[in-house]
């Protein structure tokens, strides 16, 4: 694990230092120092590190501003992973002061109620395992895992029999009960919440409805439920893949920017649209329209050239049938002065 680590990939972490560390803009030597104060509790990400004189010291950014080296010891860091989807648990919620610190106050009971919530990372925090909440790409928080049931994907057919008399929902609010008689032909348990003994019943070849999974105990038993807690290995590989795999899926975002702006510059009457909305980027529009602005010059410049080559290809034409007239009429003229000799 030591191994890993010490490997420099992009990771994120919760700044979390004494307020007297300094940030450096520099490791060459040059002192110059930024404070840490406006960057306390702000979610950094790291862009490269490099070991002075035996310390190592992390380059980081926060949002789009590049702060500074700094030696990083007590911060939080972020441990990514592939989405996941979670169910909020109705018992006594309890906030943690690491939403206050990190600005974000609402009324996160009535936000995660009946939702299916995304979780995309964890933290280690006052020795609570903390999930990265999400609603659709809005994050919402670190909240304790206790509060929280995982949905575990499954794939167990059930006798149609125990299907009998049960009552069906077309979400897993389970309030919108469906009132029309349900066609039950070879129905597979796909999903469930295993805290909240509800699960997702594929019920033909078109349905899907969710239930209550009271009595169901014998299909439930073989669902693999395994423990969400994963030890500190595996949350730096985790960790590891998710940042490589971040990191080389915006590399692709940067190549298909610079091919689309390569089109929009390049295509003959510039009605074509940006694929991407680089708009906010005022010195970034300045650019496209002086490139844009050049690139019709020019083009007008050889339109221009063609043109004129054309007509000259034209005058050399009537110069030389021109020509050809003259010499057939000098000849016609030899001819004639060469009988009159005779």
């Amino acid at each position: 694990m030591e191994i890993i680590e010490k490997y420099d990939y992009p990771k994120q972490f919760i700044l979390r230092e004494k307020d007297s560390k300094e940030i450096y803009k520099t490791l060459d030597g040059d002192q110059e120092t930024n404070t840490i104060e406006k960057y306390q509790w702000h979610i950094v990400s790291t862009i490269t590190e490099d070991i002075v004189n035996n310390e190592k010291y992390t380059l980081l950014q926060c949002e789009d501003e590049r702060i500074g080296w700094i030696n990083i010891n007590e911060s939080i860091q972020i441990f990514r992973f592939e989405p996941e989807i979670y169910r909020f648990i109705n018992e006594e919620f309890e906030n943690n002061s690491i939403n206050d610190n990190l600005g974000i106050n609402i009324n996160f009971e009535t936000q995660f109620t009946g939702k299916l919530l995304t979780v995309k990372s964890e933290i280690e925090y006052q020795d609570s395992r903390l999930l990265g909440i999400f609603i659709k790409d809005r994050f919402l928080g670190f909240h304790d895992a206790k509060y929280f049931d995982k949905l575990i994907e499954c794939s167990f057919k059930i006798p149609r029999e125990k299907l009998v008399g049960k009552k069906f929902y077309k979400s897993s609010k389970m309030q919108n009960l469906v009132s029309d008689e349900v066609l039950i032909e070879e129905p597979i348990l796909v999903s469930l919440f295993h805290k909240s003994d509800i699960g997702k019943v594929k019920v033909n070849d078109k349905e899907y409805f969710w239930l209550s999974l009271e009595n169901l105990e014998e299909i439930t038993s073989q669902v693999n439920i395994k423990q969400d807690n994963k030890d500190s290995n595996q949350k730096h590989i985790d960790d590891l893949f998710y940042g490589v795999k971040n990191e080389r899926r915006q590399s692709k975002e940067i190549v298909k920017r610079v091919l689309s702006l390569r089109h929009y510059l390049s295509s003959k009457n510039n009605k074509d649209t940006l694929e991407y909305d680089m708009w906010d980027n005022s010195e970034l529009v300045k650019e496209i329209l002086f490139f844009k602005k050049e690139n019709k010059k020019l083009t007008k410049e050889l339109n221009l050239e063609n043109t004129r080559l054309e007509h000259q290809k034209d005058y050399n034409k009537r110069l030389e049938a021109q020509r050809n007239k003259y010499k057939d009429r000098m000849l016609l003229l030899e001819e004639k002065i060469k009988k009159q000799k005779k």
